[in-house]
């Protein structure tokens, strides 16, 4: 099953040794290593065989031994019983390559279909502003902004309602605030914008 294929490191590991040096090894991710052998060990405590894969990486530059009882992804392999070392087979791990860049991809497409619609909609939307309200006002209006000398339902059609309006009359002038987010304030006098306040 394993003997001459080649499997990749699916995270980065620090518990290696190169057989041929001793010397301590860190198993970057996404590495291809060729099973070159296969050997089985039997001991007191355990009474089965336990396996090893012996591995050697691209360029034959260093060699490990891996544990079997500890070696694989859950998703490709049956033997990762202790969640240890994480590897995978080359062909396993190609298909799961392309299946997210293929998800990568129609994701991407999605979003940029929705932002296609999105800026089919806000030109409709500022189209209709201009054509009600005039170039200058209608295009502030379609940037969500408000100017003074708007009326009430220009503003109402740029920030949508206010979260309250106080009002008041006097002698014959009436004056409201409009508050936002309890932080901004528009000022209307007898229906035109006269003041903003942030």
């Amino acid at each position: 099953m394993y003997l001459d294929k080649n499997l990749v490191t699916t995270s980065t590991m620090h518990d290696f040794v190169d057989i041929k040096t001793g010397q301590g090894l860190v198993l970057t991710a996404n590495k291809t290593w060729l099973c070159y052998d296969v050997s089985f060990t039997g001991t007191k405590e355990i009474p089965y065989l336990h396996p090893f894969l012996f591995l050697k990486n691209s360029n034959n530059s260093y060699e490990v031994q891996l544990d079997m009882e500890k070696g694989f992804d859950k998703s490709s392999s049956p033997y990762d019983k202790y969640g240890g070392y994480k590897f995978m087979f080359e062909s396993d791990f190609i298909k799961q390559e392309n299946k997210r860049q293929q998800e990568e991809l129609e994701a991407k497409n999605k979003q940029l279909e929705e932002e296609k619609l999105a800026n089919e909609e806000k030109a409709k939307l500022k189209s209709s502003y201009v054509k009600k309200y005039g170039a200058k006002l209608g295009g502030l209006i379609a940037e969500g902004k408000v100017a003074l000398g708007m009326n009430k339902e220009m503003c109402r059609a740029s920030w949508g309602e206010p979260s309250s309006i106080n009002r008041s009359v006097h002698e014959g002038l009436t004056t409201e605030q409009w508050v936002y987010n309890m932080q901004t304030y528009l000022y209307f006098y007898n229906g035109v914008l006269k003041s903003i306040q942030d």
